[in-house]
């Protein structure tokens, strides 16, 4: 069954917007009769048959409709985007997938990838936020410094930074705890500068180690996301 994304959800008749109109009847080639899912990303989840077919407004007769509560915990991974835009997308996909609840992009010192295309990103966050079953679609904010966010990031989260230098620090799969809100720091390509793990540090922020191998910034991102994971599935 297929999932389209509807701003209002109720039983009675729906209508998709355009966008999601135009891919059930071009691109997925959707039948009048054909069940489908409506999500809003915010939790409501309907189910319903297709009566109407058209590019710019297909219409959904929604039987049945539930609400899903919002997971006690969540994952905020506030990461340098890559220089090559095709892996901080894939970062996105995937993350998405793992059910990272906000993903924000940061200016380091040594970020190489200064500007993005947010509308594009977006798609990408919705059209995993569809393919992977969720209910709830990621948060993806705006690109913002490192510094501005180190030090405006919500205090009652447990905030964390991976740091590739020699200062000590504990495996991140011993900071994260079952049912708390984690805000993990993931630095560009380099690492974040000591300037900056010290600032972090000065602000309340926690060094973890994501093991003894070096990894690029997309896999370290999916890392923390992967442990979080495993951990909260354990509740």
């Amino acid at each position: 069954m297929d999932t389209f994304f509807c701003a209002a959800i109720q039983e009675g008749l729906c209508t998709l917007p355009p966008d999601e109109s135009h891919h059930a009847a071009r691109v997925l080639r959707k039948r009048v009769g054909e069940f489908v899912r409506l999500i809003d990303g915010r939790g409501t989840v309907g189910t319903g048959t297709l009566i109407e077919v058209h590019k710019n407004a297909c219409l959904v007769r929604v039987s049945d409709v539930r609400t899903v509560a919002p997971a006690a915990a969540g994952l905020t991974v506030a990461i340098a985007p890559t220089k090559r835009v095709e892996r901080f997308e894939w970062f996105l996909e995937k993350a998405v997938e793992l059910g990272v609840r906000t993903v924000v992009p940061i200016l380091t010192e040594r970020s190489e990838r200064r500007v993005l295309k947010l509308p594009r990103l977006e798609k990408i966050v919705r059209a995993a936020t569809k393919q992977s079953l969720r209910v709830f679609k990621p948060e993806l904010k705006p690109l913002q410094r490192f510094a501005s966010l180190v030090q405006g990031s919500p205090a009652q989260a447990k905030r964390l930074i991976a740091y590739c230098g020699d200062s000590p620090t504990q495996k991140i799969a011993e900071m994260i705890e079952q049912g708390r809100e984690i805000v993990v720091f993931i630095g560009p390509e380099g690492g974040f500068t000591p300037a900056e793990y010290e600032l972090a540090l000065a602000h309340g922020l926690t060094g973890v180690s994501l093991g003894p191998n070096r990894l690029r910034t997309e896999t370290a991102g999916l890392y923390a996301a992967a442990v979080f994971r495993m951990i909260n599935d354990a509740l």
